[in-house]
């Protein structure tokens, strides 16, 4: 898959966002430092109409922790469904690593992102500037979708099938089917 024709999105100065899309999730137990260089990345750019935020592109490549770029990716994924933004690239993890009593996220709305073939690639469908915003509050990851007009967010449904080992997620957005994440059983 070719993604040539595709301009991305790039920081630029500041611009007021008013509205805003919140999602909150625990902070699984990461270094703090590596995280905020991540944050800063991602906070300072400006998604334009029609424009693609490609997360590699922003954050760049590198071998960094893989649990603290999914789990950033991961919110930024849920923030984007919830948004009606159009999801050209994501990849859900292999494994399920979670019970159903101790999982910080809906499972499916998980993102894998590796340096040399998974990518996070999202479309700004609005016809306005949006922006992603991510920050550390009290033991929790706090995502925001901001823009500078009001977003009605989609209303997920996620629909599981279990099979002997494996499952598999439907993420609907008005019962319409919108990805499949295949999971192995842990």
């Amino acid at each position: 898959m070719t993604f040539l024709n595709f301009h991305f999105s790039a920081p630029q100065k500041e611009k007021t966002f008013p509205f805003k899309i919140v999602m909150e999730q625990p902070f699984m137990d990461f270094p703090l430092d590596e995280l905020k260089r991540i944050a800063c990345k991602i906070n300072s750019t400006f998604l334009k109409p029609n424009r693609t935020f490609s997360f590699w592109k922003i954050v760049g490549k590198h071998s960094g922790n893989e649990e603290i770029l999914s789990q950033t990716a991961g919110i930024i994924y849920h923030l984007a469904l919830v948004g009606g933004l159009r999801i050209l690239e994501r990849h859900c993890h292999e494994i399920d690593f979670f019970t159903d009593e101790n999982r910080p996220f809906p499972l499916g709305t998980d993102a894998w992102v590796h340096h040399k073939n998974k990518d996070l690639k999202i479309k700004n469908t609005h016809n306005f500037f949006v922006k992603f915003q991510i920050e550390i509050l009290d033991g929790k990851m706090t995502g925001e979708l901001l823009s500078i007009e009001k977003i009605t967010p989609n209303k997920l449904e996620f629909k599981r099938v279990d099979y002997l080992n494996r499952k598999e997620i439907y993420t609907r957005i008005n019962r319409r089917t919108v990805a499949v994440s295949s999971y192995k059983n842990l």
